[in-house]
């Protein structure tokens, strides 16, 4: 659906160099906000003990019984 919304605009659009800028720092700007939600993500389980022992146990025990 994507891809037909995609295509659609693109033949409605006249300045297609606009376009291509656009989704270009659409996509950018995805991508740093998802790279620092993961960071956010990594902080608080570092900083929440009772999460990475249960990491932990569980990733232990999936080593043990192979």
């Amino acid at each position: 659906m994507l891809a037909r919304l995609v295509n659609i605009y693109m033949f409605r659009c006249n300045n297609k160099m606009l376009f291509v800028t656009s989704s270009f720092v659409g996509w950018l700007i995805g991508h740093i906000l998802f790279m620092k939600w993961v960071g956010l993500v990594l902080v608080w389980i570092r900083q929440n003990p009772s999460i990475r022992s249960n990491v932990l146990i569980r990733s232990n025990k999936y080593l043990v019984s192979e």
